[in-house]
């Protein structure tokens, strides 16, 4: 449903494919869950998870994007993490950081309002 409005406002072709494994010019790789496509080329990788507990294993995955997230951007992509659940709202507080270095992270509520405004002015 995004992509077909995404498609209207920017009037090109936007697309979701699953499971796509993007490359940067050093041959690093990152497969993710999804890739918001414009024009046939990928733009956006999305991680998507669902917690339903809180512990140290949330809080690594938050790092370790923040790192992934750094050399997309720097190969011409950008990363958006989907994240909900129990757990996450157990350890809101704590992801409170992550806010700061990954701006992207939206949960299941916040997809239909924010995500499509946000994707619409990342890819004009």
């Amino acid at each position: 449903r995004a992509c077909k409005s995404l498609s209207r406002e920017l009037h090109r072709e936007v697309s979701l494919k699953p499971e796509i494994t993007l490359l940067d010019s050093r041959r690093n790789r990152k497969r993710v869950d999804f890739a918001v496509y414009v024009e046939s080329q990928p733009r956006v990788g999305v991680e998507v998870n669902f917690y339903t507990v809180s512990g140290s294993k949330p809080t690594e995955i938050r790092r370790s994007y923040a790192d992934v997230r750094r050399w997309l951007n720097a190969a011409g992509y950008e990363m958006a993490w989907i994240t909900d659940g129990k757990g996450y709202y157990q350890m809101r507080s704590s992801l409170a950081d992550a806010f700061r270095i990954f701006p992207n992270i939206y949960t299941l509520k916040q997809i239909d309002t924010h995500l499509c405004r946000d994707l619409a002015a990342l890819l004009k």
